[in-house]
């Protein structure tokens, strides 16, 4: 993958996982399941980004 892209991906997965982690309040929402689906798709992309740094240090 290009570089460029890989940056691109980079920077949208972080935005993504900001903007759900800021859903994740639960004192943001009095919905449940939107509390609840908003901590699962954070803890994803949390392990997403956690993989592409692992994955950045080994290519060091």
């Amino acid at each position: 993958m290009d570089t460029t892209h890989w940056e691109e991906l980079k920077q949208w997965l972080e935005t993504q996982y900001e903007t759900q982690r800021a859903l994740a309040d639960p004192y943001a929402t009095a919905n449940q399941y939107a509390y609840s689906e908003a901590c699962g798709r954070r803890d994803a992309l949390h392990e997403v980004l956690a993989h592409i740094e692992l994955m950045e240090l080994k290519a060091i």
